[in-house]
């Protein structure tokens, strides 16, 4: 857990102190993920690859995982129950502006 969050409604989004208003579901002032954290994952390029092609594809997909906003996307090991809502599940069908990939993603979750 942390005892800092995110203010996602101020500019340029500072860390704050969690209390019991930015962070109602902390305990002791401390906001824990309500669900797991995986502890990371770990990507490699086989540098035998025959297809310059294939690289090229894997290397653009790790530099978009690099890129996601993870507040928005639940990709970071850390999930929140509002991450598995219909409105959530909107909200990424319109920001990927791809039903399928959103959609598996929110099976998985």
């Amino acid at each position: 857990g942390s005892s800092m969050e995110i203010d996602w409604n101020s500019p340029e989004t500072p860390l704050v102190a969690c209390n019991d208003e930015t962070c109602p579901r902390a305990r002791n002032n401390v906001n824990y993920a309500p669900f797991f954290s995986e502890g990371g994952e770990s990507f490699g390029l086989n540098g035998k690859q025959s297809k310059p092609s294939a690289t090229d594809a894997m290397w653009d997909l790790f530099a978009w995982f690099s890129e996601l906003p993870v507040g928005e996307i639940p990709l970071a090991g850390t999930y929140r129950r509002s991450q598995l809502t219909e409105s959530a599940l909107d909200a990424l069908i319109e920001q990927w502006n791809n039903t399928i990939l959103a959609e598996d993603l929110h099976a998985v979750l």
